[in-house]
């Protein structure tokens, strides 16, 4: 099933409908670069568990398997079932040391990914519709189909790993039919820049393309060495004020 465009009188379209077969989340990541968290030398008043306890006193801190020690999500549970989590995430560059550390600017634990410098790489401004507006950074549409590919060729072979592989896919391949529609430039820029960050990054994106339908696949398939009308990679884009990406 396609995306379906809203249009309203000739306006700018500010929304596309996804297909409701794709599945909703139960989850709210947020991206933080350690280093940035470092540099700005910012903490929260309390602790990130007390700030979420005061939105629902029901969050609890979930530890990582690997070392009971250490937070690595939070979560409102009612006995095995999980209803809601808030995930802070951080990325993961060089070889792995551990899973989970600790960031200091949200006096928290945080999980860190493979790849997600990438995603948080290029954020754009937006709002949550909720009150006056709450403002945040979100990836990129085009980053943020590039890395639902890539992450989905690291899903292991567990039986809901692989559910979330099919939905990361169904994911990217909604978002590259509307961009390659609506912003082609976008997609070719941010395309280009994955592929050149190595043969590695290169590897799992092929991998997961040739998983995606025909059409689709054509239009990634057909900017390999297309560099004509690319301007170049992209450039790192520093604001005054660095807010935590809501994923």
């Amino acid at each position: 099933m396609r995306p379906h465009r809203v249009e309203e009188s000739g306006e700018p379209r500010l929304r596309i409908l996804a297909p409701t077969i794709l599945p909703g989340t139960g989850d709210v990541d947020l991206g933080q670069f350690h280093s940035i968290a470092l540099a700005v030398d910012d903490v929260i008043d309390a602790d990130l568990l007390a700030v979420l306890r005061q939105v629902d006193p029901a969050f609890q801190a979930v530890t990582s398997p690997t070392n009971t020690c250490k937070v690595m999500r939070y979560a409102i549970r009612t006995g095995q079932q999980e209803w809601f989590a808030v995930d802070v995430l951080c990325p993961l560059r060089g070889q792995v040391r551990d899973n989970v550390t600790e960031l200091r600017a949200l006096r928290g634990g945080v999980q860190v990914v493979r790849h997600l410098d990438f995603l948080l790489y290029r954020e754009v401004n937006a709002v949550v519709l909720h009150g006056l507006g709450i403002p945040l950074n979100v990836p990129s549409p085009e980053c943020y189909a590039i890395h639902k590919l890539l992450v989905s060729e690291l899903r292991i072979g567990t039986p809901q790993s692989q559910a979330k592989r099919i939905k990361d896919q169904a994911q990217a391949d909604m978002l590259i039919r509307v961009l390659a529609t609506d912003r082609l430039y976008e997609l070719e820029e941010g395309w280009k820049e994955m592929r050149d960050r190595g043969p590695r990054w290169r590897l799992k994106a092929d991998r997961a393309v040739a998983s995606l339908p025909d059409d689709t696949r054509a239009v990634l398939q057909g900017m390999i060495g297309d560099t004509n009308r690319v301007a170049g990679t992209m450039t790192a884009h520093w604001r005054e004020v660095k807010l935590p990406t809501c994923l």
